[in-house]
């Protein structure tokens, strides 16, 4: 393999590490196998021999392509301690999976006891094994072809609703269309577009016909007689006349031959573009007819409509989709119903609604359920003479008498007398609330009784039970009337005469059903008890009974009860003929019951709790609770919750009716279910019995079911249910357990399928339902499953990738993550219901192919003509029919590890069908599937205050709860209903110092020393850090000696304490004691009880082999013990922030200005690195409130005297600015301590209160004043408010003093920060100097619990570093300047004499100054210009229009009339010149108003520096220009000839990302910013494209990298910044990037993991959705600004080893002593210091499949640097995503920050702000460096 090897096999894997030794590559290659990237690339060159990426001979096939080579078995990563994006791996017991970079192997954290695997002996088939490994993006993932056709069963024919489709050779063609104004109506636009044909079809569209699917898109059957036009359109309504423009630009040309390839199975993707082209054509005249919903068409002509009641009716209607199929494009049409609103008056409506007299007034709670069913409901009016129509916005709260308003002339009037008084119409129903139409501007309340219900609007909300039962009934078909329907509707739709269809497009449907050759599968035979008088059933057409029978495995009942809510029944027979028959059946069952009563079914949860108590305290676990329901349904939701989680008792509830009857067979049926519940088993598939059940018994097999339900429409924030079942017995695979989670509404992905969570004392926790299933089957059965049979119920064809891509990876993980190796195989079938295929007998007469209902018999199956042309799909009816026609399951194989058969799995699934436990019958779909939908929906009855349906044993179904319910977890399952499974736990060297001391570990103790960790619980609970020290600080003094053997104890402020062994006592004698502290408070003792219980041990030496790199994953239980008692001392001492402490001993404090003052304090942090434990120490400084009164602070606050009353800004601002902050009080006599809440609206003077109920009201100055004698000075200012609610507190802001201590945590004011910075910036030998008197002061190694308890020491000298200085780049200017090359010196250099490289061209430019100032604005254009000339750019002399200054009031004006008069000759102005206000607050606004309104490029200067005409500046403000207007001002040398390693080579893209988020203070709905911008230009990498995205508050994942949407019109979209920069490079230099480096900003260790999986799985999503396959180098590197890690020179007075201002030199590099022990990571200090102790940068690399050197990727990392005007602290692509992200937050209206301009910076908003999309950034701005 000659070139560029891409294969991966080998290479990396024992490549030495750049400057680690002979370590293994450096990153988290190893911890993010994506080898479904690079591996299955095949390689681009012929030979033999590559660079050292694979050396081709382990290579990974590509996925589903090549048959699979058989290569030598490589080790796979564990998942440990952080969470690995494992892709979809072809695995067996016999052969791991490759993978492309194998890690060294790892010690699984959790093996939950499992044994080994045992091997599997299957043999390998070449043919079966050729899908290879699943790429980790769903882009790339190919589903399994059919292994072949079924050939087993009776051989029948059957009719299918299917219609074959040919399409002639035609051209064509697909246009955009844009309609404006916009209309959100889809009848609208076709409206529209039908009068767009009719009128210029002619005289513009070349007398085409036009196809519209009724958005964004229509089809021609050839070209257009234009590329792009725009048409006006007049459409008539009844009032008025609206016109649209219309504009149709030419998109795409479809491929029918891509079509004819796929359907032959020659190609593999779908052509979608060109499917949804036909089905739009096919659709077209359905939609012109009749009302869509969906897929589907209603109308009443298509059949007979009715009454459903409560205001509903149903229309019927036909379904009708385009399908590729085996025998080629097939037309799926189905009868469909819908209820729809009945067009009637809404006051009839509402009378039908609550089928009540509408006289009387409606209670609030009828009011809100009207409310919710019509809200957006369209209504007519003509009381006005002519037809209006409104939607309904909501109801008023008072009836149509008493609403009022206000006549023009002044006159207030109610509704009812207006409507009296101008129409001389009488309300009959003036109790009835009025309708609330209209808008905010010009709202409109109407009678209900004037109103009609606009005919044809759907009704989406759920049904009742009886509208379900009425609905049902009036669409129920046999199959000989439903097939005739689909026949006649067909007919009717006459595509084949259609001159759209057929004779434009070319499309002919065949107008017979699909004829095709079926199997009748036998059914499986049943086994049963052996005392039976039949042990052996084989069922008849899907059915059997239990005359004769008894169950194989009955159950047995000890303790049981029965209670009964229903007031019509006998109980006691009851129970009798219910236990006679379990009994009977072969059940053990105790005849004497705990209790029975009967209870008023108002007092349900007492009963049920009363019981439970009863059966308790007579020392009985109750087995069973046999209910009877009440008679009323409404109950059964509650029941089910109370008694499944929360009391802990599996229940039977029987129906009343059902019950009363005691008829046999449905006492046969509740005790089938009753035996299931207790454990046992009712019948079992003999074959799977006697172990010769084909791909089950063979090896250990679990079979999954999943399923998700959503809520019903119009429930908008109840969550998603998951629901997992698995089977519990092997090899008769008949019990199942099951598992819910609640999720995100309406997400489909099951998210609790496997997780990962870092607790602080057991470490990493594995966990989620596959993992929990997992080991609860070992538990039952003591051997691990070999193979795993996944159906997942519920998933359209359109979410198949995306489920399948999360779920086979979460599947994958769970069972790593229990042992190393451990990947059983893995099938994973789709189940689909919800689909409209109808299978028809060939003759319905035929009683041999036929069942009772008529319907094909039960195990037909279908898997050719009418199925996915290459993939492994199948229909199967297993069941047989009832009422109507029956529906067959389809299944869709999306992953197939176990290399079934066709025969093999259609065969397993309709078996399985069979051992369905509630009934005697086959089930329609396979049953875990069938269990995890009942799983699901039970799980629903679990929130609070939901119920469905009173089901019982007799009626399925029910709904979902109608009202808005918070989405949160589900409440725990008791433990006796799921037994829960466990978690087990190149450049010159210079000498620098760094303040990372030394730890010594176990100075006395040896290296096997142990830790003990316990759990401390304090009671009542304390949420201060600082009084929970107290307590137990008070604890230890008192039963130190007598308790704790002397023991010290070192307590991390929660729930955790640490000591150097063990306590003198056993946890639990030590909870049954208790522990008591007394805390002195103020004016009264509090009590606490303390109880410390052992938790974990901790060892020292796994950290020791992690840092000596022989441990991979970190002790991080071990290193939080060592940092809690190293913080000890500290933390008893000083106010604790973070891991900083602060006092004003610890140095100089000072007033910040506004009340606040600053403390300095130190930073510490215990760190694992290559010299062992550091102890990372640096000073800090922190902003608090000063100790002063309230009144004292407000008068600070607004800088002015507080006598004078606040306005409602002041005290709103006020109010933010004191919230949370605590107050003492002195008054009393004695210290009161106080929490501000709020502050009242009056002031104190004004503010009244009641002493008692008999008093007279008094003011809070009065009172004071009477009660203690003060006398307010500010009776002006409000009051504050404390206490609670309960007891709510009003005091005066003079009586309040603010405690010490309490940090400020909001946004500093500018001038607060250049305080702040002043008082504490330190030169480089300054701050040393503090830290090495810090590290003195706190004395380590004589504090008696770190050196003395723990043995820790900490040497005392700063280490000592041997460190590189990089040489600086060599910088390209143009040649025309004296110097076209500049050699930086120190990180800076200057443009004297240079000339920009690619300078810019500006014809069409402006200037507009809002300063007041006596600035030359001319003069300023003037001497601008000419320096940008003199630097080489083409500039116009003159402005495009005149230069004008403007009052700073009227910003956003001006500058839309500067874009008017600039763009009246049609030019478009390149350059905004802007001189900002004198005063602050308006950059923000000009940014947002310019970049995302006008799409303008603008430049901002400061009117203070350009008053002055500074050549510096004027140079700066040039440089800032000319790459805004898309030039370059220099290159790298070395780029620029591509001499450049790892850059010029081959095309690469540089990214930076980072997020930004909002200040301290600012609430949960101001958003978090991302920005990503991305390197346009190669090989120079100078020009950087900038794309942001607001995202949830706080949110650190990037969530718009890459994402997919589902449009009705254009089908999956693919979208996302990644893919959108991506495409932007490729129009740039015409080539796609090989190599991506990703330099990622922002990220703290702990969410490395979290970030490199999503992230990265992104940018590959993004890759392969742009082209198949493509799959580019990435290298990912975190950049951390935000630490704490310093570096100082050797020796602080060499001025050769120092830049001017003392700091160490630009380019010195740090890869030793102070990094991670093992992982590739440096620090850079890049940039020469100006002020202060300069921070370097810390670049950490996750991800590296381009191989870099250390020396590589430092030297591209500090080079990039200097591509600014001067070297800076962070590599460029990651500093512009700070400053894009930055600037973005300007977009949010009304948010605005600090006038930077070109001068100073700014900050983020101070006020909250609602979380929304940002404003979309003109296209012509988002291509040039903008934010520069």
């Amino acid at each position: 393999m000659s070139g560029r090897g891409r294969a991966r096999g080998g290479g990396r894997g024992v490549q030495p590490s750049p400057g680690r030794g002979a370590q293994p590559s450096p990153g988290r290659g190893a911890q993010m196998p994506l080898n479904a990237g690079r591996g299955q690339q095949p390689s681009r060159g012929g030979g033999s021999s590559g660079r050292g990426r694979g050396g081709g001979g382990n290579n990974v096939p590509p996925p589903y392509a090549a048959p699979y080579q058989p290569s030598p078995a490589q080790s796979v990563a564990s998942v440990s301690h952080e969470v690995e994006k494992l892709s979809l791996q072809a695995s067996s017991s016999t052969q791991p999976p490759v993978m492309a970079n194998p890690p060294p192997v790892q010690p699984a954290s959790v093996t939950a006891n499992l044994p080994p695997a045992q091997p599997e002996a299957v043999s390998a088939n070449p043919a079966t094994l050729s899908q290879g490994s699943a790429p980790a993006s769903s882009k790339a993932v190919r589903n399994p072809t059919r292994p072949g056709f079924g050939k087993f069963g009776q051989k029948i024919l059957v009719k299918a609703n299917h219609f074959l489709v040919t399409v002639a050779d035609r051209d064509l063609h697909h246009y955009d269309v844009s309609i404006s104004p916009e209309v959100a109506s889809k009848k609208v636009c076709r409206d529209i577009m039908n009068e767009l044909v009719k009128s210029y079809q002619v005289s513009h569209l070349g007398k085409r016909m036009l196809a519209y699917d009724g958005r964004k898109s229509c089809y021609a059957a050839g070209q257009l007689p234009f590329a792009s036009k725009e048409f006006v359109v007049k459409l008539d309504d009844q009032r008025r006349e609206r016109e649209f423009k219309v504009s149709i630009k030419f998109a795409s040309k479809a491929d029918l031959h891509h079509l004819s390839e796929f359907l032959k199975g020659r190609q593999h993707d779908v052509p979608q573009e060109t499917l949804q082209f036909l089905d739009v054509v096919l659709r077209e005249t359905p939609s012109k007819s009749y009302e869509v919903v969906g897929r589907s068409f209603f109308s009443p002509q298509l059949g007979n409509s009715g009454e459903l009641g409560n205001g509903l009716e149903y229309w019927k209607g036909f379904y009708q989709s385009l399908r590729p199929t085996q025998m080629g494009l097939s037309l799926n049409i189905d009868m469909s119903a819908r209820a729809f609103f009945e067009p009637i008056l809404v006051s009839e409506y509402v009378g039908k609604y609550f089928n009540k007299d509408l006289s009387r007034q409606l209670t609030d709670q009828d009011r809100i359920k009207v409310r919710k069913s019509l809200r957006g409901v369209k209504v007519e009016i003509n009381h006005p003479g002519h037809i209006r129509r409104h939607k309904i916005l909501g109801l008023t709260t008072e009836p149509v008498k008493h609403v009022m308003f206000t006549l023009d002339s002044g006159e207030t009037i109610s509704v009812e007398q207006y409507f009296r008084k101008q129409y001389n119409i009488v309300l009959r129903f003036p109790n009835l609330p009025a309708i609330q139409a209209g808008n905010a501007a010009k709202p409109i309340s109407l009678p209900m009784e004037v109103c009609t219900i606009v005919g044809g609007q759907r009704y989406s909300k759920r049904l009742n039970e009886k509208q379900v039962t009425a609905l049902l009934r009036a669409t129920c078909q046999r199959p000989h009337e439903r097939e005739k329907s689909i026949t006649d509707m067909q007919r009717k739709n006459d595509y084949n005469n259609d001159k759209l269809v057929n004779t434009e497009f070319g499309i002919t449907v065949k107008p017979e059903l699909t004829l095709i050759e079926a199997r009748v599968l036998p059914p499986p035979m049943l086994k049963y008890h052996e005392t039976g008088g039949e042990s052996r059933v084989a069922p008849s057409v899907g059915q059997w009974n239990m005359i004769n029978k008894k169950m194989i495995n009955g159950g047995k009942v000890d303790y049981w009860a029965c209670i009964s809510f229903s007031r019509n029944i006998d109980v006691n027979r009851f129970c009798h003929e219910l236990i006679g028959m379990c009994v009977s059946k072969g059940m053990v069952f105790n005849p004497n019951p705990l209790a029975v009563r009967t209870v008023d079914s108002r007092y349900i949860e007492k009963a049920l709790l009363d019981i439970a108590a009863e059966a308790s305290k007579a020392g009985n676990n109750l087995q069973l609770l046999i209910i009877v329901l009440p008679d009323i349904t409404g109950s059964y939701g509650t029941i089910k919750r109370v008694c499944e989680t929360e009391l802990g008792i599996v229940s039977q509830c029987c129906q009343p009716r059902q019950a009363s009857k005691c008829s046999k067979q449905y006492m046969e049926n509740v005790s089938l279910k009753i035996n299931v519940k207790v454990g046992g088993r009712n019948t079992v598939l003999e074959q799977a019995l006697s172990r010769k059940m084909p791909y089950l018994s063979e090896v250990p097999t679990i079979i999954f079911g999943a399923d998700v339900t959503h809520p019903q429409p119009g429930e908008d924030s109840s969550p998603s249910i998951a629901a997992v079942v698995a089977s519990m017995d092997w090899p008769e695979v008949t019990k199942y357990r099951g598992l819910v989670s609640a999720q995100g509404h309406r997400d489909e992905i099951i998210q609790d399928l496997y997780n990962v969570k870092n607790d602080s004392k057991r470490g990493v926790i594995h966990g989620g339902m596959i993992r929990e299933h997992l080991v609860a089957f070992y538990k039952s059965t003591k051997q691990k499953p070999h193979r795993i049979i996944f159906y997942r119920d519920g998933v359209s064809e359109g979410q198949f990738n995306q489920v399948l891509l999360h779920e086979v990876d979460a599947i994958r993980k769970a069972c790593v993550s229990i042992e190393e190796n451990y990947m059983p195989r893995i099938t994973f079938v789709v189940v689909q219901k919800r689909h409209h295929t109808r299978l028809f007998p060939e003759n319905h007469g035929d009683r041999r192919s036929t069942d009772k209902s008529g319907n094909i018999l039960p195990g037909t199956v279908v898997d050719t003509k009418i199925c996915h042309p290459t993939e492994f799909d199948f229909y199967l009816c297993s069941h047989a029919g009832i009422q109507g026609t029956s529906r067959p399951a389809h299944y869709h194989v999306l992953y197939d590890e176990n290399r079934f058969t066709a025969d093999g799995l259609q065969i397993l699934t309709n078996s399985l069908c069979y051992t369905f436990a509630r009934c005697t019958r086959s089930v329609s779909i396979v049953p875990p599937a069938y269990y995890a939908h009942l799983a699901a929906f039970r799980a629903r009855y679990y929130i609070e205050g939901l119920d469905l349906s009173d089901s019982g044993s007799a009626v399925a179904g029910g709904g979902t709860r109608d009202r808005t319910q918070e989405v949160r977890p589900l409440p725990m399952i008791k433990d006796n209903k799921i037994q829960k499974a466990e978690d087990s736990g190149g450049g010159s060297s210079a000498g620098v110092a760094t303040f990372f001391f030394f730890l010594l570990l176990g100075a006395k103790k040896s290296p096997e020393a142990r830790n003990w960790d316990l759990w401390v619980t304090i009671s009542p609970e304390v949420t201060s850090k600082k009084v929970c020290r107290d307590i137990m600080k008070e604890f230890v003094k008192c039963y130190g000696a007598s308790h704790l053997g002397n023991r010290m104890l070192a307590y991390d402020g929660r729930k955790s304490c640490y000591t150097a062994g063990r306590l003198p006592f056993a946890s639990d004698e030590f909870d049954e004691s208790g522990i008591v502290a007394k805390i002195e408070d103020g004016c009264k003792g509090r009590e606490f009880n303390v109880s410390i219980k052992f938790a974990s041990k901790t060892e020292v030496h796994h950290l020791s082999e992690f840092m000596k790199g022989r441990q991979d994953d970190a002790s991080q239980e071990t290193l939080q013990v060592l940092d809690v008692v190293l913080r000890e001392s500290s933390s008893k001492s000083y106010e604790v922030v973070g891991r900083s402490f602060f006092s004003p001993e610890l140095g100089r404090s000072g007033e910040l200005g506004n009340g606040l003052e600053y403390w300095q304090g130190f930073y510490q942090s215990l760190r694992p690195t290559q010299m062992g434990l550091s102890l990372n120490i640096d000073m800090s400084a922190r902003a608090f409130f000063e100790p002063i009164l309230v009144s004292e602070y407000v008068a600070k606050y607004i800088n002015r005297d507080p006598s004078r009353p606040l306005s409602d800004q002041d005290r709103i601002k006020i109010k933010k600015s004191l919230r949370g902050v605590k107050v003492e009080v002195r008054h009393h006599g004695h210290i009161r301590r106080h929490k501000i809440l709020d502050l009242t609206t009056k002031p104190v003077k004004n503010a009244m209160f009641k002493l008692d109920e008999s008093s007279d009201e008094i003011s809070i100055e009065q009172y004071f004043q009477q009660k203690y004698n003060i006398v307010l000075k500010y009776p002006n200012l409000p009051a504050i408010q404390a206490g609670t609610a309960i007891k709510p507190l009003s005091l005066p802001m003079e009586v309040c003093k603010i405690v010490e201590g309490q940090r400020y945590s909001r946004r500093l004011n500018e001038r607060q920060v250049t305080a702040f910075l002043r008082a504490t910036c330190q030169r480089p030998n300054e701050r040393e100097k503090s830290i090495t008197y810090m590290q003195r002061h706190n004395d380590y190694n004589n504090d008696e619990l770190v050196h003395r308890e723990f043995g820790i020491s900490v040497r005392p000298e700063l280490t000592s570093i041997e460190a590189r200085v990089l040489p600086p780049p060599m910088l390209k200017y143009h040649d025309s300047g004296r110097e076209s090359r500049v050699t930086p010196s120190i990180g800076q250099w200057n443009m004297i004499d240079n000339k920009m490289v690619n300078a810019g061209k500006v014809d069409c430019w402006a200037c507009i100054s809002f300063s007041r100032s006596n600035l030359d604005v001319h003069r300023f254009c003037d001497d601008l210009i000419s320096m940008c000339s003199s630097k080489g750019m083409v500039f116009n002399q003159r402005p495009v229009c005149r230069i004008r200054t403007v009052d700073s009031r009227h910003i956003e004006k001006a500058l839309y009339d500067i874009e008017v008069d600039s763009s009246r000759d049609g030019k478009r102005l390149q350059l905004l010149i802007i001189i900002l206000p004198d005063i602050t607050g308006s950059y923000g606004t000009i940014k947002r108003v310019c970049e995302t309104e006008l799409g303008i490029v603008s430049q901002c200067c400061h009117p203070k520096q350009a008053i002055k005409f500074k050549k510096q500046y004027m140079e700066n403000v040039s440089l800032k220009i000319n790459v805004k207007v898309g030039g370059r001002n220099t290159v790298l040398e070395q780029a620029l000839f591509r001499k450049m390693p790892y850059l010029s080579e081959y095309p690469t893209i540089i990214f930076g990302a980072d997020i930004t988020h909002p200040q301290a203070g600012e609430d949960s709905s101001s958003p978090s910013i991302a920005a990503v911008v991305a390197s346009m230009d190669w090989p120079e990498v100078t020009k950087y494209r900038a794309l942001v995205s607001a995202q949830s508050h706080a949110e650190e994942i990037i969530q718009d990298l890459y994402n997919v949407k589902d449009d009705s019109s254009r089908g999956v979209i693919h979208g996302g910044m990644i893919r959108e920069h991506l495409e932007s490079f490729y129009k740039s230099t015409g080539r796609r990037p090989e190599r991506i480096i990703f330099y990622r900003d922002g990220v703290s260790e702990g969410q490395f993991s979290l970030v490199l999986l999503y992230e990265v799985d992104a940018i590959r999503k993004a890759c392969v959705s742009i082209k198949e396959n493509y799959m580019p180098r990435i290298t990912f590197v975190v950049v951390q600004k935000r630490h704490h890690t310093r570096l100082f020179p050797a020796q602080h007075g060499d001025r050769r080893n120092t830049d001017k201002s003392g700091n160490i030199l630009p380019g010195t590099v740090v890869d030793t002593k102070i990094c991670h022990p093992t992982e590739f990571d440096f620090y850079l200090c890049s940039h020469a210091g100006i002020q202060g102790t300069s921070r370097p940068a810390h670049y950490h690399v996750l991800y590296d499949e381009n191989n870099f050197t250390a020396d590589g990727l430092q030297i591209l990392t500090n080079s990039l640097c200097y591509t600014c005007t001067r070297a800076v602290s962070i590599v460029p692509p990651a500093y512009y995503a700070h400053i894009a992200a930055y600037r973005a937050r300007y977009y949010i209206e009304g948010v605005d920050f600090s006038d930077s301009g070109s001068a100073v910076g700014g900050g983020t908003r101070d006020r909250n702000q609602e979380v929304r999309p940002l404003p979309i950034i003109k296209e012509n701005v988002k291509d040039v460096m903008f934010y520069c």
